[in-house]
């Protein structure tokens, strides 16, 4: 029985029925496999037509020219500036200002305030005298080694009857951790304003009655805001108010601009403070630097545009409280 070496072959009823049965449960397993296979396939070709990439738009993109109060329209911004933006560095999440944006209880009916940033420098003659021949004042923020540069500009800027405000001394912004930046600590930024208020009380012979402070890029750039409270506290500390703008004519964002480039975005800018911003002081930002001659040439007019509109002028020394993006 054991030593033959032959395979019994078992063929009973129930064995035919056992080998039936597997051979039925593997058909319905194929078939089930073939199924989900196919179902499979129709939700990735669903998916394939749903979420295909889509060509990306062309042509040209018309830039929005009207002003945002935050930003800075500067260079590098000046928020609009060759200091923000004009940037422009983005601002940080930092806590929005919480001083006083409401309009000033000293000022009444339309009153515009005329500012540059960065002189004195060749173009101040040129702007002095539009400003004496159309018999208004502006508040210029200048800078320290620009004052040594041209003190006796800087002189009639003053007994002109115009008003002065600090820039810092340098007006570098390296960002924090650069070689050097008037942000790169409070200490910093009050050793820029002290060296600044040497300088313009040397060309000036006295000190100024009124303390006037920009930041260069405005406080809402993104140095600025990245220690906001430290930086705003030794301005105050200091015994200076702070301001930034709500109109500009991007004289910054271009090296050299026209003068109907000028007309352009200025007019863009003003008609957004009408419509959005009109009840608080309306400073328009504009710059005395080189490059900017186009500046001094369009100043006649931006003055004619302004008045027609029923506007008076006025300068920063007026206003009981600072304005800040």
């Amino acid at each position: 029985m054991f030593g033959t070496g032959k395979k019994i072959k078992i063929n009973t009823p129930d064995s035919r029925i056992f080998y039936q049965n597997q051979r039925r449960f593997w058909i319905k397993m194929a078939a089930l496999a073939i199924g989900i296979i196919v179902v499979v396939c129709i939700i990735v070709g669903t998916m394939s037509l749903a979420f295909g990439t889509t060509p990306k738009a062309t042509g040209t993109i018309t830039p929005d020219l009207s002003v945002s109060p935050d930003v800075s329209q500067s260079s590098s911004p000046e928020i609009s500036s060759t200091e923000l933006p004009t940037t422009t560095t983005p601002i940080s999440n930092s806590p929005k200002p919480t001083f006083s944006r409401e309009p000033n209880a000293t000022t009444t009916g339309k009153i515009v305030y005329l500012t540059f940033d960065d002189g004195p420098s060749a173009n101040t003659p040129s702007i002095l005298d539009t400003l004496k021949s159309k018999n208004i004042h502006a508040t210029f923020f200048s800078i320290g080694y620009n004052i040594e540069s041209h003190t006796a500009y800087f002189n009639r800027i003053y007994e002109e009857g115009n008003v002065i405000g600090c820039h810092t001394f340098s007006h570098v912004i390296n960002k924090p951790g650069e070689p050097y930046s008037i942000y790169g600590s409070p200490t910093n930024l009050a050793d820029e304003i002290n060296q600044w208020d040497a300088a313009a009380t040397k060309a000036l012979g006295h000190s100024l009655p009124y303390k006037l402070f920009r930041f260069p890029g405005g406080s809402s750039y993104s140095a600025v805001r990245s220690n906001y409270s430290a930086f705003m506290d030794t301005v105050h500390h200091m015994g200076y108010k702070a301001f930034d703008w709500n109109v500009v004519s991007d004289d910054s964002i271009v090296m050299k601009p026209t003068v109907e480039y000028l007309k352009e975005h200025f007019t863009a800018s003003f008609t957004a403070y009408e419509k959005g911003y009109s009840k608080y002081p309306c400073i328009i930002l504009m710059h005395d630097a080189v490059n900017k001659e186009a500046t001094a040439e369009v100043l006649p007019w931006i003055i004619d545009y302004i008045s027609a509109k029923g506007y008076q002028f006025g300068t920063l020394d007026q206003l009981q409280s600072e304005y800040l993006h």
